[in-house]
């Protein structure tokens, strides 16, 4: 099976990646995790690693190039003679030829059917589809014609300045929220218990840090992995299955809010989880080498438990079904009460399931499903 190695998003800020160095030739056998190549960002440095091993079957990027977010740098496959996907052509019109010179064009037929787009949902720039329409989509520039920001003419005179790329970022995923039916609910809940909970925790693993909130995202993924319906989105009039957990959390290194990933978090154990989760976060804190590539999130949480705010309602990132904002005030009189609040895709997931989910959250689980199966690393 080929699969694609694209451009992450390793923080909210940047929109484009710079590839610094290319490390191994097409052809060439890669082990997991292998270092393919290297790109560079506004804040750091990014190692792009092989997902699993293979052959590395062509590249489409060249040193020192400048592309989008969600750019296909090279293609994966199992054996050193596979060929690239290609989704099917659309049916022709009877006065057409084959193509008709409307349809995509062979990268961009590829591109479509790694990310499972359907040729119809991309907007087209010219008279084909062509590969930079569908990355403008995947990384978020034209998610839909909708979901653009829409000009209106202010009231008052002024003058006009260019968004910032964080700015930007944020702008299309409020938009993006807005097309897909977000719906937001909450829940009150006594944090004493699982105040105790994760003071045990730390005490049983020898942690320096509370792992009260990594505890909770942990659970968030332990429901995600039992309730595919909530780690999933929509395309079309189909639902999108993800095959793994990937639990993004946000954290804050100055003024840049990165949305840190851990990938395949239904694999971890609590302990391997809070481990793999803080060295994800010293990462994003040092903003240097070796922090690795960021995959697509799933579903998110994020915290403001460091401050003394009641209530949180985040934004969804898009393509999740949910994501949970958590504040529980360290002062003041409702010190002893926190808040679990949910965004959710209303299309893909109904009021009761995400009542049960935030009753979830809130009891800590039982002490035996906190005992480490495996190192973390």
């Amino acid at each position: 099976m080929v699969i694609p190695i694209v451009a992450p998003r390793t923080n909210a800020n940047d929109d484009e990646v710079h590839v610094v160095a290319i490390l191994t030739a097409p052809g060439a056998r890669v082990a997991r995790e292998q270092c393919l190549m290297e790109i560079e960002t506004e804040k750091s440095v990014v190692e792009i690693l092989a997902p699993r091993e293979g052959y590395l079957l062509r590249l489409e990027v060249t040193e020192r190039q400048h592309v989008p977010v969600g750019t296909v740098l090279a293609w994966l496959g199992e054996q050193p003679d596979e060929a690239l996907p290609a989704a099917p052509l659309p049916e022709a019109s009877p006065t057409a030829p084959a193509d008709g010179g409307q349809g995509p064009t062979l990268k961009a037929r590829a591109l479509l059917a790694a990310h499972g787009l359907a040729p119809d949902a991309v907007p087209r720039s010219g008279a084909r589809l062509a590969v930079r329409d569908v990355l403008n989509v995947l990384s978020g520039q034209t998610a839909h014609p909708a979901t653009a920001l829409q000009p209106a003419f202010p009231l008052a005179p002024g003058r006009q300045e260019p968004l910032m790329p964080a700015a930007r970022a944020m702008a299309r995923t409020v938009s993006w929220q807005r097309e897909a039916a977000v719906a937001y609910m909450e829940l009150r809940y006594e944090v004493d218990p699982w105040t105790a909970h994760a003071r045990a925790f730390a005490q049983r693993h020898r942690l320096l840090s509370d792992p009260l909130v990594p505890l909770l995202a942990q659970r968030l993924a332990v429901w995600a992995a039992s309730h595919p319906h909530g780690n999933a989105t929509l395309l079309g009039e189909m639902r999108h299955v993800y095959d793994h957990v990937n639990l993004a959390m946000t954290t804050r290194s100055g003024d840049t809010l990165h949305l840190v990933v851990v990938p395949e978090a239904e694999t971890l154990d609590p302990l391997g989880f809070v481990q793999r989760l803080a060295h994800l976060q010293r990462q994003a804190f040092r903003k240097g080498r070796g922090l690795p590539a960021v995959v697509a999130p799933t579903i998110g949480f994020s915290s403001l438990s460091s401050w003394a705010i009641s209530r949180h309602m985040p934004i969804l990132p898009p393509h999740g079904a949910v994501m949970i904002g958590h504040a529980q005030p360290p002062r003041g009189p409702d010190r002893g009460v926190g808040t679990l609040g949910a965004s959710y895709d209303h299309r893909l997931l109904a009021g009761h399931q995400v009542a049960e989910l935030l009753e979830f959250l809130s009891q800590p689980s039982p002490p035996e499903a906190t005992e480490d199966k495996s190192d973390g690393s």
